[in-house]
């Protein structure tokens, strides 16, 4: 009731894209748009299994249009291969440090509601870009991002390590995409 909205995003807001890798758990890529007042809108999202990384960019390729100048992408850095593939496709690619206890407490504080009654980070209504992966729903597993924000759970002892990923029980992908790209906007990083 409050995340989910229908917006209107503005021609004018910075756009980025976030990607987290995967083949038999989803890829999720989600098309973010920065609005003046530092609010995050989700307005496009892949959230799909069994795509090999050429069909995957080739994908987020053909659902960029006109509007959608790409500031960067804040990409998962672990797959450097998936990396490389994404700055040949032409995108400026940003590898935030990985850090699941910062990552969490990053877009735990979007989520919040601030004085004006209003969220950090909403996500539009009908985002996919494609129809829900069939596999997905088979399985009763969630089929976009905020699908996963009502099923994973996570130690709130997480201490920065790579013990962390262990702790963490259920989908994340389309999590962790949001908070590369939530931890890219609060560190200044170069980008390649």
């Amino acid at each position: 009731e409050i995340h989910i909205v229908d917006a209107t995003i503005m021609p004018n807001w910075k756009r980025y894209l976030s990607v987290d890798w995967g083949y038999r758990g989803p890829a999720s890529v989600i098309w973010w748009a920065r609005s003046p007042d530092d609010r995050l809108y989700a307005y496009k999202e892949i959230y799909k299994t069994q795509l090999i990384k050429p069909e995957l960019i080739e994908l987020i390729k053909d659902n960029c249009d006109h509007y959608d100048r790409i500031q960067y992408a804040a990409v998962d850095s672990a797959d450097q291969d998936g990396v490389e593939q994404l700055r040949r496709a032409g995108f400026r690619v940003n590898e935030p440090v990985k850090d699941r206890t910062a990552q969490i407490q990053e877009v735990q504080k979007r989520l919040k509601v601030d004085a004006t009654g209003q969220p950090a980070i909403m996500f539009l209504r009908d985002r996919l870009v494609h129809p829900p992966d069939q596999d997905l729903k088979d399985d009763y597993r969630p089929l976009e991002v905020t699908d996963e924000f009502e099923s994973l759970s996570y130690n709130e002892k997480l201490r920065g390590t790579n013990k962390d990923d262990e702790d963490t029980v259920g989908d994340d992908h389309g999590v962790d995409g949001t908070g590369y790209l939530v931890r890219s906007l609060e560190t200044k990083q170069s980008i390649g």
